[in-house]
């Protein structure tokens, strides 16, 4: 997409797929990168429905790896945006 390098929240949960999403790139292996990127484009949407770190830290949670809560003054993510994240990570295949 044009960016020289990359500073990931999607990489806490799913950082093979970043990693071959930035060795693709480095590579100019254009097509394989931008192919990465639109598979993981919903996730990413997903994952900053809310103020970040929230919706990333409740991924993690829901993964059942070690996130903690967000720090005050942030909250707990809203259930309406809970349904979207449950969503995609269901379709990243990340959730069942």
């Amino acid at each position: 997409m044009g960016g020289d390098g990359v500073i990931s929240v999607v990489s806490n949960l799913l950082p093979a797929k970043i990693k071959a999403l930035t060795k693709a790139a480095l590579d100019g292996d254009y097509e394989k990168a931008r192919a990465l990127h639109y598979e993981l484009l919903p996730f990413i949407k997903a994952v900053f429905v809310e103020t970040n770190p929230v919706p990333i830290k409740q991924a993690l949670a829901w993964a059942g790896l070690p996130s903690g809560p967000a720090r005050l003054p942030m909250g707990r993510l809203a259930s309406a945006s809970e349904a979207v994240l449950r969503k995609a990570m269901a379709d990243m295949g990340i959730l069942k």
